[in-house]
């Protein structure tokens, strides 16, 4: 289910979105709402990464714990 809100944006986005729109066969709204949720995901990325650089009871790995848990 999809609802409808209105939002205000630079000319400049609404060109560039118009561009994309046409050129991967995509409504506007499509486009728009690909953007909002990559962008959700971003951030909520990063947030859960500053919340833990931020606990002082995490105690983080060492450089070689790291390149351990990567496989490096």
């Amino acid at each position: 289910m999809s609802e409808t809100e209105s939002i205000r944006l630079p000319k400049s986005l609404i060109v560039r979105t118009n561009e994309i729109a046409k050129q991967t066969h995509r409504t506007r709204a499509f486009i728009v709402a690909q953007a909002i949720d990559l962008y959700l995901q971003e951030f909520a990325d990063l947030q859960v990464a500053l919340d833990a650089l931020n606990d002082p009871t995490d105690p983080g790995l060492t450089d070689t714990e790291a390149r351990e848990f990567v496989g490096v």
